[in-house]
């Protein structure tokens, strides 16, 4: 089965890939090139919340607004898929 990627987060609860930079603009060096963009693979966990989305990965919350340069505002940047997960077993 192809992976289908998106540009755009999650919009729906469940465990999904994040190829990229869950956190870019945490450091002042991305703002200004001094710190180069370097693409990982990420296992996102979404969550529902009382007032939309919620996102964590290793223990750290996610923000699912992308990274915006000009207004120096840190985000998520790469591209988005849903982990289709198999089928469990029964024990």
């Amino acid at each position: 089965m192809k992976t289908q990627w998106q540009d755009t987060p999650p919009d729906s609860e469940g465990l999904w890939w994040l190829y990229g930079d869950p956190q870019f603009g945490s450091m002042g060096g991305h703002y200004t090139g001094s710190i180069l963009f370097e693409p990982e693979l990420h296992v996102i966990t979404v969550q529902k919340i009382s007032n939309g989305l919620m996102a964590h990965a290793r223990g750290q919350f996610i923000n699912l607004r992308p990274f915006d340069k000009r207004r120096q505002l840190e985000g998520y940047i790469g591209k988005w898929a849903r982990v289709n997960m198999p089928e469990l077993p029964t024990l």
